[in-house]
């Protein structure tokens, strides 16, 4: 079992959107960023399939992060279930 909590942020560029992402199992937490390039109001063919860029934060980078939160966005909170199947 999962908890993730993402949570978008302002961005100055209109092309770009961004968010961070807080994901916990157990007492193991980590976070991320995450941009997508490319996004609605771009041109038709980057609109199409934006580039996701993704890096690990550490807490306190996610803190600072944090603060940018659009304020039009209310977080996202998820519970994430896993089975195993098979011999995986």
């Amino acid at each position: 079992v999962f908890e993730v909590e993402s949570t978008y942020l302002c961005s100055p560029n209109e092309h770009e959107r961004c968010r961070v992402r807080r994901r916990q199992q157990g007492s193991n937490v980590s976070f991320q960023h995450q941009t997508w390039v490319g996004v609605e109001g771009s041109d038709q063919k980057a609109a199409a399939s934006p580039t996701l860029i993704e890096r690990t934060l550490t807490g306190r980078e996610y803190l600072v992060l944090l603060k940018q939160a659009d304020p039009a966005c209310a977080s996202i909170k998820k519970t994430l279930t896993c089975f195993s199947w098979g011999n995986s």
